[in-house]
């Protein structure tokens, strides 16, 4: 049954990779490569170290369009899961998630609370992890788990239940919608749950059907950060190792340049930097990756002036108190890079397909691929994706004719046809965008 699983777990990754080039949400570590010193170093300095003793931190990943950037939040994101933080990554986008808006972000942010199953030792298996609405069903359980009332009546749970107190937080009405909801899923009480459970995912719900749980805050921009933050003073008083925010920006960062939102968008990018800084704000670890750093500190203003003050500092192994995480930046060269990641992928596709490849020609047309994608090395679509989209098709072909020989001119067009696609899309998304 495991190798099963795992067979169908490489086959879901190479369909999805065949056809985005983009990672997927399940199964990135199968195929990573070149991240492995940054990993270590955030989770030996960071989570295993100052996130649990209540710090909180800030750092801003580059990469490329297609360099990277979600698979790397990825793995820092299955990480956190397995070490017992809770997890909330967000893909930041214009019409859903602009950073211009910090209730949207608070919003998408409630949507997307994953809760740490297997560090406390649920089930994690064929059961929807997302959002605040299962993260409270899911700490209820464990909250039965822990004080031994699985079997117990119900009068039992809701006594005991009842006598555990919520510290306070920065909300109050955050506070009493926590106690509310748990004593509402004691009681089975469906109806008073599903309403708290609205306001707490930022949807309508009518003040006068609120008062009496206690909640008197609207969900809106003024009251979105106390919100985030009562979150996370409530995270850090429970028994998970702290809170990890990842956000990822579109492709071409879309989010922060429509011009009427710019500014604002600024603003709160600066604002979420400086409470990483703030007891407030404790054991955080905000991880917020961008194709580049240009448009965020390379304008005149004050605004950007403050932003760049606050973003000068580079992460790296040696200096892991640095804020910018350069995913170009690898310790491993790019030839040797896509070789090693072409070696994985070519095993991940074995599994999938249960097929055994020659060895020397998996050599030999991975050779030439690379030798060619590294031309790309400078151009706007990182190198990484036209391997990744390229390499598949070539296992496919080998797949179908054991025999196959990549020859560089069809290694040409394979990169050609992957590069007019991309730029297809880049001007498919650029036309949704109000400049």
């Amino acid at each position: 049954m495991a190798g099963e699983k795992i067979s169908m777990l490489a086959r879901q990754v190479i369909s999805h990779l065949a056809s985005s080039g983009t990672p997927p949400e399940e199964g990135v570590e199968l195929y990573s490569v070149g991240f492995d010193d940054y990993i270590h170093t955030l989770r030996e300095e960071y989570l295993e170290n100052l996130i649990p003793k209540g710090l909180s931190t800030f750092k801003l990943v580059i990469g490329s369009y297609g360099g990277g950037k979600t698979h790397f939040l990825y793995l820092i994101r299955n990480l956190a899961r397995h070490l017992g933080y809770v997890v909330g990554y967000v893909s930041l986008s214009p019409s859903e998630a602009p950073f211009s808006h910090m209730e949207s972000i608070a919003q998408v942010l409630m949507n997307a609370w994953e809760f740490p199953l297997e560090a406390f030792g649920m089930d994690e298996h064929y059961q929807y992890n997302r959002g605040i609405e299962s993260f409270l069903y899911f700490y209820y359980t464990y909250l039965l788990k822990k004080l031994q009332l699985h079997n117990a009546p119900a009068h039992v749970i809701q006594e005991r239940l009842s006598a555990l107190t919520i510290p306070p937080v920065e909300s109050s009405s955050f506070h009493s919608a926590l106690t509310h909801a748990l004593r509402a899923l004691s009681e089975n009480d469906t109806a008073t749950f599903t309403k708290i459970v609205q306001w707490l995912k930022g949807e309508p719900v009518p003040p006068s059907m609120l008062y009496e749980y206690g909640i008197v805050e609207r969900f809106d921009k003024r009251t979105a950060f106390r919100l985030i933050r009562s979150f996370a003073q409530w995270v850090a008083s429970q028994e998970f190792k702290g809170t990890v925010i990842l956000f990822d920006e579109a492709e071409r960062a879309l989010s922060l340049f429509q011009k009427k939102a710019f500014i604002s968008a600024m603003d709160n990018l600066r604002q979420w930097i400086d409470e990483c800084g703030s007891r407030r704000f404790p054991a955080v670890l905000t991880l917020y990756a961008v194709p580049d750093e240009y448009h965020l500190t390379d304008k005149p203003g004050p605004q950007y002036e403050a932003l760049r003050q606050r973003l000068q500092t580079i992460f790296d192994i040696n200096d892991p108190l640095g804020v910018k995480i350069y995913l170009e930046r690898l310790s491993i060269p790019p030839d040797e890079f896509l070789m090693k990641l072409g070696i994985k992928l070519t095993q991940l596709f074995e599994k999938a397909y249960n097929v055994l490849f020659p060895e020397e020609l998996v050599r030999q047309n991975l050779n030439i691929l690379v030798h060619k994608v590294i031309q790309l090395r400078y151009a706007d679509v990182s190198y990484r994706r036209v391997f990744v989209t390229t390499w598949i098709p070539v296992l496919q072909k080998m797949r179908a004719h054991k025999a196959f020989f990549l020859a560089p001119e069809d290694a040409e067009t394979l990169i050609a046809d992957q590069l007019k696609f991309f730029e297809e899309q880049e001007v498919s998304r650029s036309d949704d965008v109000e400049f």
